[in-house]
């Protein structure tokens, strides 16, 4: 059911995502200039968290639905995982990493639309 309920969400946001990026092209061809219509852009601004929605539906898909087996009858999930020592440093190094990107990038943002704002 869970396999199931993923992929049903992963294709629901794709498809919205892509009616979202059809309809917008749509206007621009058909209208020759971009579309202001409030709701249209609100639409577009929630493709962002969809695409990341549906990116993750399908890791559960992908995750979820090749239980219990790594690979089928030879070799179980629970015999596959690791139990190495040097899987806490490890994450916790990715773990900074990613906030460091995080941070820059969201300073990197701000810095952005204050010139932005100052030059308008």
């Amino acid at each position: 059911v869970l396999v199931h309920l993923s992929f049903d969400t992963m294709v629901g946001f794709g498809t919205l995502i892509g009616l979202a990026a059809a309809l917008f092209w749509l206007l621009v061809i058909f209208r020759r200039r971009l579309p202001m219509w409030r709701p249209l852009l609100f639409l577009i601004v929630a493709t962002g968290p969809a695409s990341v929605m549906a990116m993750e539906a399908g890791w559960f898909v992908t995750e979820f639905g090749r239980q219990p087996w790594i690979v089928y009858e030879v070799l179980r999930t629970s015999e596959a995982a690791t139990n190495a020592p040097a899987l806490g440093p490890t994450f916790l190094v990715f773990f900074a990493i990613y906030i460091g990107l995080a941070v820059t990038t969201a300073r990197l943002l701000l810095l952005q639309a204050k010139r932005n704002r100052a030059a308008a």
